[in-house]
């Protein structure tokens, strides 16, 4: 339910969990990208690797207003999103994301 959610407090979000999303995804490419196979067994590791990268993020970022506010701290937690991406939200909904 998206109930006392302001508009702009909706863009702000949609906005940043978009961005949050790109730099999730950036940073499970740099990982990949840096990953050296040298046998097959470390390419069976990758796989495993991927596989919990597509579960963690892949379900992430499908949300609701009811739990937004945790899953916008836990983006903070992990770096994949900024305080500069939630500036603009309402102080009351930024306290919030604050204490997750």
């Amino acid at each position: 339910m998206s109930q006392g959610w302001s508009e702009s407090d909706k863009k702000v979000v949609k906005v940043a969990l978009e961005r949050a999303r790109k730099r999730a995804e950036e940073k499970i490419l740099k990982a990949y990208r840096d990953q050296k196979i040298q046998c097959i067994d470390d390419l069976w590791a990758l796989e495993l690797k991927i596989r919990d990268w597509r579960k963690e993020v892949g379900t992430k970022f499908y949300f609701s207003y009811d739990g937004i506010e945790s899953l916008l701290h836990e983006c903070l937690k992990r770096g994949w999103s900024e305080l500069s991406d939630l500036q603009s939200l309402s102080e009351e909904r930024m306290e919030r994301v604050r204490r997750g």
